[in-house]
């Protein structure tokens, strides 16, 4: 679903990002925790599961994306490379992750249903769980630091 939402918001998540980066990355949040909450309405209907799918789809890309201004702001010239390596190693990392959780937490062999729909609302609620601290991003996120890390950082004016 990330990769399907990518392709139709790229180019709007960019020009957003290029105003600053607090915007897009407050708003990738409160996507991600939404869309990790909706799945939780699993058991009423499988829709939601897309529908929560689509809003964390649309959160991811808007944070792939802002990881090169993110280090552009924040980060001087040499650490900038590591910043933005490490950030998109951890991304694609976690997504690694969440691929095989789903195998830890749900057993594939339980022949009871309802047994079943309870581990995985347990999973997608455990899930939820997790990423609701994420929202602390919308208090404590700054667009940019009080001084720059670089010259270059101080040059390049978004405005």
């Amino acid at each position: 679903m990330t990769m399907i939402v990518y392709i139709i918001g790229n180019f709007p998540s960019n020009y957003l990002i290029e105003k600053g980066t607090k915007l897009p990355v407050c708003l990738a949040m409160v996507l991600i925790v939404s869309g990790s909450w909706i799945k939780c309405l699993i058991n009423f209907s499988f829709y939601f599961t897309h529908l929560g799918m689509f809003f964390i789809g649309i959160g991811l890309f808007l944070l792939l994306n802002s990881m090169v201004n993110i280090s552009l702001d924040w980060f001087g010239p040499k650490e900038r490379i590591v910043m933005t390596s490490m950030s998109n190693m951890i991304s694609f990392g976690s997504f690694a992750i969440g691929f095989f959780l789903p195998g830890i937490f749900v057993n594939p062999d339980e022949t009871d249903k309802e047994v079943s729909k309870k581990e995985i609302w347990n999973f997608l609620f455990y899930s939820a769980v997790i990423v609701t601290p994420g929202l602390l991003t919308l208090v404590f996120y700054k667009n940019k630091p009080p001084t720059p890390p670089s010259k270059s950082a101080n040059n390049f004016d978004r405005d």
